[in-house]
């Protein structure tokens, strides 16, 4: 139910390009334009090259750059569709998939996720690393027990052979004192 929802939503509100455009600009700089280079936030707006031009050190920035979206010829409508793919399927997704769902060939599907895994890969080794940190402790602790259950149980058949020798003595004395 949550899933068709969030599918609603999406398809209603990045249908048009300006729509994807004008809320990747609330991410990306959601107290207003703020220059990469300088921290200046007055601008110059170039609508015929989709930039933005600090006043200051005339850097001039779009709004995929520094994203994965940065350099490539896909409305960013199929980015954020893709991402969505790409997030919501347990499985993951192939480049075939992808290309299927957003009608793009499947070498610009093969590069889209690409750069999304890449984007998400610390996010991925954090959680990788946090669940390989703690097996490894409880493993650790696991082998500790285990140490200890397997030197128990050598102590044990040592005291086991121990006592077996001492009964077998007690026996042999016992029939020495019997036979003589």
């Amino acid at each position: 139910m949550l899933e068709l929802l969030m599918l609603r939503l999406i398809a209603m509100n990045f249908i048009r390009e300006d729509a994807c455009c004008e809320h990747l600009y609330r991410l990306r700089w959601p107290n207003g334009y703020c220059c990469p280079r300088c921290g200046s936030n007055s601008h110059y707006e170039i609508t015929t090259r989709n930039l933005y031009e600090c006043k200051a050190c005339h850097y001039q920035a779009s709004l995929t750059s520094g994203t994965v979206m940065e350099k490539t010829h896909l409305p960013l409508e199929k980015w954020f569709w893709g991402i969505y793919f790409f997030s919501t399927d347990k499985r993951g997704c192939s480049a075939t998939q992808l290309s299927k769902e957003l009608s793009i060939t499947y070498k610009a599907a093969w590069h889209m996720l690409h750069r999304i895994r890449e984007a998400m890969k610390d996010r991925i080794l954090n959680t990788c690393s946090k669940a390989w940190y703690n097996w490894m402790i409880r493993f650790s602790e696991h082998q500790l027990r285990m140490a200890s259950v397997v030197e128990a149980l050598k102590r044990l058949r040592l005291l086991l052979a121990y006592r077996s020798t001492i009964r077998d003595t007690l026996n042999i004395s016992k029939w020495k004192s019997l036979i003589t």
